[in-house]
């Protein structure tokens, strides 16, 4: 229902209908899959997942295009905290081993 009043809204302004939503099929297939991997994460993970949460979202209206730049920007965003945790974790180490302790933050 709710596709067809999207794919009628954006043939009323005049935009493309084909290909733009995902068919009910493979967004079962989604739908499916989501909770298992879900459970592969961990709480704090899934507390800050932002971009997981509108990849959902994307993923259920269908815009599957949309919810792989967010799946993207989940990747980065986790790629960067572990970038800085090593960054820092062997920048603290270096200066314990000059004797210095430095706390950063």
């Amino acid at each position: 229902m709710a596709d067809n009043v999207y794919t009628a809204y954006l043939a009323q302004v005049g935009l493309p209908v084909d290909n733009i939503i995902a068919t009910t099929e493979e967004r079962a297939v989604v739908a499916t899959n989501l909770p298992a991997f879900l459970q592969t994460l961990f709480p704090e993970e899934k507390r800050d997942a932002r971009y997981l949460s509108k990849f959902v979202g994307a993923t259920a209206v269908g815009l599957f295009d949309a919810a792989l730049n967010y799946v993207w920007n989940e990747v980065v965003l986790h790629l960067n905290s572990i970038w800085s945790s090593l960054v820092l974790g062997g920048l603290q180490a270096r200066l314990r081993c000059h004797g210095s302790v430095v706390a950063l933050h």
